[in-house]
């Protein structure tokens, strides 16, 4: 073997862990996507804060409206 055939096949033998790593990374680029804080995840995330915060308002109100009587029925039966 001579010293070019040594070379060569050093240089193909220290680019496939390369190329085994662009295989990985190409499956795993393939399952993710490119951005997790891309503009439908911040919609969706401010969507649902905006939702929890409506709800906890209209449990405030309805407690405070009925209080604990609508929970209750304060016994009476007809």
């Amino acid at each position: 073997m001579t010293s070019r055939d040594w070379y060569l096949w050093t240089v193909l033998a220290g680019m496939l862990p390369e190329h085994a790593l662009a295989e990985v990374a190409e499956e795993k680029s393939a399952l993710f996507p490119a951005s997790p804080l891309g503009a439908g995840a911040l919609t969706e995330t401010a969507l649902g804060l905006l939702a929890i915060v409506a709800l906890i308002f209209a449990l405030s109100w309805f407690f405070r409206r009925f209080g604990r009587q609508a929970l209750l029925g304060k016994g009476m039966v007809n």
